[in-house]
């Protein structure tokens, strides 16, 4: 007790010096490297993979509220979550657990080993390694319905009513969300396809060839531009800026580059370094990427590094809650920086 009593003092004063609200020793597997951070609300969520548990946290503290086993996992499994629940991929199944009660999880079987799994409103999706694509009804996870798409792993990605889906060979159809029955075939982009991202006006997608093929998805396929990168696209994602879409995009040299829908030519680029997952967190007019020994914080309209955030002993990939900054060290400290 008086050992735990001086740790927590070393690290409350730690803590202060470098500007965290707390910093608190996590109950993490040494194998566990970069737990995966989510939540919502007052709940904060940590996923530790070697030990095969979720801790829920209160974000505005630290202390654990709870820890309970998920159940056999891959090393590097498929996982889904929105405020309730958190499924995992076991095999040809996957279980979900309730955060908010105790009880064993709920198994879904699939006709698949899990490829993506995507928690939207109303329902859970999931591609296959076989080329399924299920979709499952909230609250109870009944399957709505299941459709062979390809016969090869594919992205897929939500823009109601539509879904569009795309095979790591190149091949691109997009299917009716009610439904699941084919609603066009798309181009074959005659390259492997790396990830796909769309919004209620466009869609990306990635191949390993460094091209983003956009499309609008109200005309389809039909309005295509193609944007050449610098190196290979890691991660896409999204954003509104007033009125203007902007697609965000990751790369293999680590740097982040920001591009505007019919230009070629990005709007600004950052020189990255030493990102884990070159998957920058986006929170109003900033994106967060952790950079070795910082966490940084560019700003959306100059792609400028305007905040740093210390993180000694580096950091995994940042999350944003209520107006915090998390991020848990390689050494199992949990830092929350008010932003």
């Amino acid at each position: 007790m008086l050992f735990r009593s001086i740790s927590n003092y070393i690290l409350s004063h730690y803590g202060r010096l470098v500007g965290s609200r707390y910093v608190h020793s996590l109950n993490l597997s040494p194998r566990t490297r970069y737990p995966r951070l989510f939540g919502n609300g007052k709940n904060l969520y940590i996923v530790d993979v070697a030990a095969r548990t979720v801790q829920n946290i209160n974000p505005e503290t630290g202390d654990v509220r709870w820890l309970k086993e998920t159940g056999k996992l891959d090393d590097s499994p498929v996982i889904a979550s929105d405020a309730t629940t958190l499924a995992i991929a076991e095999g040809f199944r996957i279980n979900i657990s309730s955060l908010s009660r105790e009880g064993a999880p709920q198994t879904v079987e699939l006709p698949g080993k899990p490829f993506q799994m995507q928690s939207g409103n109303g329902s859970l999706m999931i591609s296959t390694w076989n080329g399924f694509l299920v979709k499952l009804i909230k609250p109870d996870f009944r399957i709505a319905w299941s459709r062979k798409v390809f016969t090869v792993p594919f992205y897929f990605a939500e823009s109601d009513p539509s879904i569009y889906a795309a095979s790591l060979d190149g091949e691109v159809q997009s299917l009716w969300s009610a439904s699941g029955q084919i609603r066009e075939h798309g181009p074959n982009l005659g390259a492997s396809l790396v990830t796909a991202q769309a919004d209620d006006t466009y869609l990306a997608i990635a191949t390993d060839d460094n091209e983003i093929h956009l499309y609008t998805t109200a005309s389809g396929y039909k309005d295509a531009q193609t944007i050449e990168t610098k190196a290979g696209v890691v991660s896409l994602q999204w954003i509104q800026m007033g009125s203007g879409h902007y697609l965000l995009a990751g790369l293999s040299n680590q740097q982040i580059a920001l591009f505007r829908p019919g230009a070629d030519d990005p709007v600004w680029t950052y020189a990255g370094k030493n990102s884990i997952f070159v998957s920058p967190v986006v929170s109003h007019s900033f994106a967060w990427i952790d950079q070795g020994n910082e966490i940084a914080g560019i700003s959306l309209a100059t792609g400028k590094a305007e905040k740093r955030i210390s993180a000694p002993g580096g950091a995994g990939t940042p999350f944003l809650l209520n107006g915090i900054l998390f991020y848990v060290s390689p050494t199992r400290l949990l830092y929350a920086f008010p932003m």
